[in-house]
């Protein structure tokens, strides 16, 4: 068995993104007519801001916040991207840093960190399956036959694997949540087993997809992967390479290095006390580059974070640029609040990764539609 190193991610950021307000000058004392005129207006404004908090706060009593019956699916929505990339000139771009400030490098990984499926991308006649048990098994890929199982531990970056019957060995994994490389430089990817199946109760059968996180194959080409306990869907192309749940997300793989993760922030938006651009912002910093590190491990360095305002259901958006040695990646958050047919909605966050300029990966991310679940 070869050895192996996890290298720790984490995620701590700042996007350092702010807002600007003008302030007015007072009027003078001698001119009555305009002091009237500034009251009126400060009158009316403070009225304006008052509907506009009134709205707000309706909004707010329409969340859902998980009151359905456990089966309910929010209307679907497709995810389409501002992407300005291409219209930046990388030779001038200047990194930031704005987004990896304060980054933590010293996350210690556990067993249910790398749980799933992995496959070697050159080597595709087995699959590994990790269970937050501890415990792991070895299967053929063309016949699902059970080849190998033992258990494995994790301390820190190295990981003890003892076959069943057979001598512990330890290894050291270099790794992120969706990539791992031993130390002959050979990639192990997610992998979605041909013969996965489902249980009575409708929950995954095997290892990678913890709890309620169920995969449907659908008649139009695509597959949804939805959980209730973490509140959303995605529905993806049946090409994609990959899809599972990490953490409080799920997250689907185009294959050619994009990704798509979305997570229900529906508790974090009823709590926030400020406006829906200050919520975007703390959102996007909270979960943007935690993801990057998650799916492409830690960023070297940011560039072009813009703030754009959201109409309709759409909150706001965050854009930029995150790379590191290995890829130069288009990021984009966008927070949505995913309606239901009662007229409740649940605020979901999504956030797309896709190679810098890259117009395959822009419409591979776009091909997905994401909605609120209770």
């Amino acid at each position: 068995m070869k050895r192996y190193s996890l290298l720790p991610l984490v995620l701590t950021i700042s996007l350092g993104l702010t807002g600007c307000t003008a302030a007015s000058a007072p009027a003078p004392a001698d001119a009555p007519a305009e002091v009237a005129s500034a009251e009126t207006e400060e009158n009316d404004a403070a009225e304006e801001a008052a509907e506009e908090a009134a709205e707000e706060d309706g909004v707010k009593d329409k969340l859902s916040k998980g009151n359905g019956d456990g089966k309910e699916e929010a209307e679907m929505e497709q995810f389409t991207i501002e992407d300005d990339s291409e219209a930046v000139d990388k030779s001038e771009k200047t990194a930031t840093n704005e987004m990896t400030r304060g980054v933590d490098f010293g996350r210690s990984y556990t067993e249910s960190d790398i749980e799933g499926y992995w496959q070697y991308d050159d080597f595709d006649s087995v699959y590994f399956a990790l269970y937050d048990t501890g415990e792991y098994e070895t299967y053929d890929s063309q016949t699902d036959e059970l080849l190998t199982d033992g258990i494995f531990t994790i301390d820190g970056a190295e990981v003890t694997m003892t076959e069943r019957g057979g001598a512990s060995e330890t290894i050291l994994m270099i790794a992120n949540l969706h990539t791992l490389i031993d130390d002959e430089g050979d990639v192990l990817s997610p992998y979605r087993p041909k013969f996965l199946s489902s249980s009575s109760d409708g929950s995954n059968a095997r290892a990678g997809y913890e709890g309620d996180v169920v995969i449907e194959e659908l008649d139009d080409g695509y597959e949804k992967i939805k959980t209730t306990s973490k509140g959303v869907f995605i529905k993806y192309p049946s090409f994609f390479n990959a899809a599972g749940g990490t953490g409080e997300y799920l997250w689907v793989d185009d294959g050619e290095n994009g990704f798509l993760t979305a997570r229900n922030v529906t508790d974090e938006y009823y709590d926030f006390a400020g406006s829906d651009e200050e919520f975007v912002r703390q959102v996007a910093t909270k979960f943007l580059v935690s993801d990057f590190m998650d799916i492409y491990g830690d960023p070297a360095n940011t560039a072009d974070a813009k703030y754009k305002s959201g109409s309709g259901n759409w909150l706001g958006a965050i854009t930029g640029n995150i790379w590191n040695d290995d890829v130069d990646i288009y990021v984009y958050t966008k927070v949505y609040l995913s309606p239901y047919s009662d007229g409740t909605f649940e605020a979901v966050l999504i956030n797309g990764f896709y190679p810098y300029g890259s117009n395959e990966g822009r419409t591979n991310l776009e091909m997905c539609s994401i909605g609120g679940m209770r």
